[in-house]
């Protein structure tokens, strides 16, 4: 579990998202590394240090459609 807190919270590595059906304890404990994966975010560490690469700012926008024959 130290190896785990520090990967979080150091920034290396980020969390899947919860699943419903994941166990009580599996849910604890992924809320728990999720504090440290919030706390890199915010200090921008590592993979974090352009900002949320979860977010979907650069899909926002619609592709381009190439002209072309009909």
């Amino acid at each position: 579990m130290l190896f785990a807190l520090i990967i979080f919270g150091e920034g290396f590595a980020r969390l899947e998202r919860k699943k419903r059906w994941d166990s009580r304890e599996r849910q604890s404990a992924l809320d728990n590394l999720e504090e440290f994966q919030e706390e890199a975010k915010g200090k921008r560490l590592n993979m974090w240090q352009y900002g949320d690469i979860e977010s979907d700012d650069e899909e926002s926008t619609k592709p381009v459609k190439a002209g072309g024959w009909r």
